[in-house]
């Protein structure tokens, strides 16, 4: 008896098991659908798995051009998702050059928790046709993923919630006009894009809209992109709770904005330690572009970004235009070398203009922008960091100023909050915008020795007259991340 009860206890604790962690399934182009699915004897398609896949369940792919369109139905469970990714160290292609019939190569419709991890999607071509998309769908990752060549949008979130776009990168897409690399759309809800690497594509890069609420766009690498990198349209519905943060765009059409194209309102809208050059029109932009109807906006902030060589062909490096706007606050911004600095040329019913740095302030209200040189390491190279002696260093405000700079790196460092997306790092202590072992060279040449005019006497803030233990200690709370 005592023996039955154990095994008993065995087999349950091994059902449970499977049903925590599932099995795991394989793919190749030497398999065939009619096998187990085993390492030993694959499956052939993809679609096979999409069939088959429960809860918990994940499927390798191996390498190989698959020429298939794949629909998933089917659903995970909290904890427990369908995961679809390449065999660990392999590249697999679904490829749908030559096939149509479907809105995207992978389709994923009413279903929930479920990963695409490490595949390459290329070759949307039929009209309309995405790399993902998704109606309805609660739970979706795709991270790691290379999807190429789009007729419509790389990825694009339909009526889709707690979905995570991460990692990945877009190259060609919207090749037949029409949306974005990534929209997310249709009143989805609960999205992160993050960290992901779109380029090379037609129309805008990343657009929330269309009563898309509660996203967050943090991250994203984007350029040569035919229209603007990041924008927000909410269309004709509500639209609000959106932050982009972190963002790197240029050779771009323009950078990033906002607008409310159909007349449904656009709220609570925050762009925030975004870096954008070499654009041709507008840096950063808030405009009533659409049909003739409304264009409603509130609550929109600029705060602390970096804007350079942009608008030289129309627009400025922040461009106002639309009389229905409430509250735009454009604030801790560095607008330099631009065709123009500051334009707004349809008035807002409110806005907040200041603490932003020109290197010239010519007919510009004297509130918005303090005239000097932001001293960048190499802006003709790309690399925006602050040199010491800008004029950006402490020369913010501190309202809505986020806590952490486009590095990461805590702000502030020194007396007060530094304009622009980067904040001079005290520790830097010859002043070349990036602290390494030069700084620490000199502070070990200047240690124990005491009186003023030392370099590395930079804590407590302003220095105490010697070089010692806090100086250290800041020099290395400040070393890169």
């Amino acid at each position: 008896m005592k023996e039955a009860t154990i095994l008993v206890c065995v087999v349950l604790v091994l059902f449970c098991a499977v049903g925590v962690f599932g099995g795991t399934y394989y793919v190749s182009p030497a398999g065939s659908d009619s096998s187990p699915g085993t390492e030993a004897q694959p499956w052939a398609t993809v679609q096979k798995a999409a069939n088959t896949l429960n809860a918990g369940d994940t499927v390798l792919i191996r390498n190989g051009t698959y020429p298939e369109l794949v629909n998933i139905t089917r659903s995970g469970a909290e904890g427990q998702p369908i995961t679809f990714a390449n065999y660990p160290g392999e590249e697999p292609v679904i490829d749908a050059n030559g096939l149509s019939g479907a809105s995207g190569i992978f389709v994923l419709q009413n279903c929930s928790h479920v990963e695409i991890l490490g595949l390459r999607i290329f070759n949307a071509t039929a009209l309309h046709m995405s790399g993902i998309w998704t109606w309805n769908v609660n739970g979706l990752r795709i991270e790691d993923c290379y999807i190429y060549n789009t007729a419509s949008s790389g990825i694009k979130v339909n009526y889709s919630y707690n979905v995570v776009i991460t990692g990945s990168e877009i190259e060609k897409a919207c090749d037949m006009g029409g949306e974005e690399d990534i929209s997310i759309k249709l009143h989805s809800d609960g999205v992160v894009v993050s960290y992901n690497h779109i380029h090379h594509g037609m129309h805008e890069g990343i657009d929330v809209k269309e009563g898309a609420k509660n996203v967050q766009v943090i991250g994203n690498y984007i350029h040569r992109i035919e229209r603007q990198g990041l924008y927000a349209d909410s269309w004709n519905v509500p639209t609000y709770n959106i932050v982009y943060r972190d963002n790197i765009i240029h050779d771009c059409g323009f950078g990033l904005g906002a607008c409310a194209e159909m007349g449904g309102l656009l709220s609570n809208v925050w762009f925030v330690n975004n870096l954008i050059y070499n654009c041709d029109g507008p840096g950063m932009f808030c405009k009533d572009w659409g049909g003739d109807t409304a264009h409603p906006i509130q609550n929109v902030y600029y705060i602390n970004n970096t804007v350079y060589n942009c608008a030289w062909g129309w627009g400025a490096g922040m461009d106002i235009g639309n009389t229905e706007a409430e509250n735009v606050v454009v604030r801790n911004n560095i607008l330099s070398q631009c065709g123009q600095a500051i334009q707004v040329n349809r008035e807002p019913v409110s806005k907040i203009i200041e603490y932003n740095l020109c290197e010239d302030t010519t007919g510009l209200d004297p509130a918005w922008a303090i005239e000097g040189l932001p001293m960048f390491v190499d802006g003709a190279g790309g690399d925006f960091h602050l040199q010491g002696g800008s004029d950006a260093i402490d020369a913010g405000s501190d309202a809505n100023a986020p806590t952490v700079d486009l590095d990461g790196d805590p702000r502030p460092m020194g007396y007060g909050f530094d304009i622009g997306a980067y904040e001079w790092p005290l520790g830097d202590i010859d002043g070349d915008g990036h602290i390494n072992f030069v700084d620490f060279a000199i502070l070990g040449n200047e240690w124990g020795q005491t009186g003023g005019g030392l370099s590395a006497d930079i804590a407590p803030l302003g220095g105490d007259g010697v070089v010692d233990e806090p100086d250290l200690a800041e020099l290395v709370v400040c070393w890169p991340k």
